[in-house]
């Protein structure tokens, strides 16, 4: 779990119970969860991801939903058996993310072994706490961290649209708050990234998003001239 996150009663106890009754079950997740502040105020109803709405029950079909949606559950407060973590390789450290490349890992290793299984439900399991120094906000390390991801484990697959969408996240950020080096050292990462900026600077959000942002700037320039 993360550092500043706090787990649900029972949810590791639960968990637990059901690894208990099959050797054979790799995992018991739960893919309910919600937010709160840095005071640990609840800020969000109960959230869930589409694995447990999907009803999803073969390895082969959560693999699928990892790459459409780019992550099918948080790790935080799900339980896994260590003798599958050891199969699968546990985390990669050559690589920025971590939580996508293990559950890719252990989701093969079950594609690999047809007898394994998985239980994946609907509990509330965790808080998720937002704050200022949220990696969620660090939006080129999740794109770096898909890049790196996509090209070794999913290397003949077309980048998902989600992933695009992202990028495009990306570059309004980056002229919105006018951050043109974190957005010219991103176009020097990846082909990707730089041919698709290339066909975003074609579409109305790529002028929309220059004009605030350079109104913000100008603004601000005001301001500090007045101060």
């Amino acid at each position: 779990m993360s550092l500043d996150d706090m787990l649900s009663p029972n949810c590791i106890s639960n968990a637990i119970k059901i690894l208990s009754q099959d050797s054979k079950i790799v995992f018991s997740a739960n893919t309910g969860h919600y937010e709160i502040d840095e005071h640990g105020v609840r800020i969000t109803p109960d959230l869930y991801s589409s694995a447990a709405i999907e009803k999803i029950e073969k390895p082969q079909d959560l693999l699928d939903k990892e790459y459409e949606t780019l992550g099918t559950f948080y790790i935080q407060g799900q339980v896994f058996r260590k003798s599958a973590i050891d199969a699968a390789g546990r985390f990669d450290d050559t690589m920025t993310g971590d939580d996508i490349v293990l559950r890719t890992r252990i989701f093969r290793h079950m594609i690999d072994h047809p007898e394994l299984k998985f239980s994946i439900g609907t509990d509330i399991v965790f808080a998720y706490r937002k704050h200022t120094g949220n990696l969620h906000k660090r939006t080129f390390r999740q794109i770096r961290t898909i890049i790196e991801w996509k090209e070794k484990y999913f290397p003949d697959q077309p980048y998902p649209e989600l992933f695009y969408r992202w990028l495009e996240g990306f570059f309004s950020q980056c002229l919105k708050k006018g951050l043109d080096d974190e957005l010219q050292f991103a176009l020097k990462y990846s082909p990707i990234i730089h041919d698709h900026y290339i066909r975003y600077k074609r579409n109305w959000k790529f002028y929309r998003n220059s004009i605030k942002g350079l109104i913000t700037r100008v603004t601000r320039t005001s301001v500090r001239k007045n101060i």
